[in-house]
C-alpha cells in the first residue's frame, strides 16, 4: 500500500463520527448499562472478551 493511500485512510478514520449512546448487556436477570462514546467498538470488544 502506498503512503498516500495510508494517509488518506488514516485521515478518513480520524474524521469519522462514532455512534454515541447507551450500551446494555443482559444475561438472564443480570443487566449492565454503560455510557459509550463509540457503541460499535464497545460491542465488538465485549464480543471478543466473551
Amino acid at each position: 500500500m502506498d503512503n498516500e493511500r495510508k494517509k488518506a485512510l488514516r485521515a478518513q478514520y480520524e474524521q469519522r463520527k462514532p455512534d454515541m449512546g447507551i450500551v446494555c448487556w443482559q444475561n438472564g436477570e443480570n443487566m449492565w448499562i454503560a455510557i459509550s462514546k463509540d457503541a460499535n467498538a464497545d460491542y465488538n470488544g465485549s464480543l471478543f472478551q466473551l
